[in-house]
């Protein structure tokens, strides 16, 4: 097994998970290809707001990703100098 360590804290990237899940769940719903929300509980926009609440539960772990790599490759370009 890799044991290489994560760029970001592990509770970020569930939630970046999570996130994927609700954008998933909530495309199938907008698109119709499967319902798991109740039809009772459906109100306006319900399928845009689970993918709206999911994309935002995956952009702090992207820009957190995207700043350790930044500073992996300031890192890198220190080594070379």
């Amino acid at each position: 097994m890799n044991k290489n360590k994560l760029l970001v804290p592990l509770p970020w990237l569930l939630l970046d998970m999570a996130g994927i899940l609700l954008v998933m769940w909530g495309g199938m719903e907008y698109f119709g290809w499967l319902h798991l929300w109740p039809a009772a509980w459906h109100y306006p926009y319900y399928e845009l707001l689970l993918m709206m609440v999911g994309f935002f539960m995956m952009t702090p772990y992207q820009v957190m990703l995207l700043l350790a790599v930044m500073r992996k490759i300031q890192e890198v370009k220190k080594t070379q100098q």
